[in-house]
């Protein structure tokens, strides 16, 4: 099983609308989520909101299973209806633009087990 890490910015005057997405995924629309999740071959999907000293927020995203390390880009193109709904929320809450290519990844610096 692969997992992939993502994080971004999650813009002020769009926090509660985002933390209000979650909730949805998460009750009322958890189906829809759920179907998504399974096409993109991702069993765990694992959400943080992190506030910083300076006020700002960061979302930390780990998505698990096989398709990890390609849902984003396959994501970033997709014309089901659910995609690209989702995709317009991600773009106006993390303020990315699925039209360029995506910034690098998060560099690993330690992975330590016992």
């Amino acid at each position: 099983m692969s997992s992939e890490l993502i994080l971004a910015p999650v813009l002020s005057d769009k926090l509660e609308e985002w933390k209000q997405w979650l909730s949805d995924l998460n009750g009322s629309r958890s189906s829809e989520y759920k179907d998504f999740l399974e096409r993109y071959g991702i069993t765990r999907d694992r959400v943080w909101l992190q506030q910083n000293p300076d006020g700002s927020y960061l979302a930390a995203i780990i998505h698990e299973g096989e398709g990890a390390s390609t849902m984003m880009q396959k994501f970033a193109t997709s014309d089901h209806p659910f995609d690209v709904e989702f995709r317009n929320k991600v773009a106006a809450a993390h303020g990315i633009d699925f039209t360029q290519p995506p910034p690098p990844g998060p560099e690993l610096l330690s992975d330590f087990s016992l």
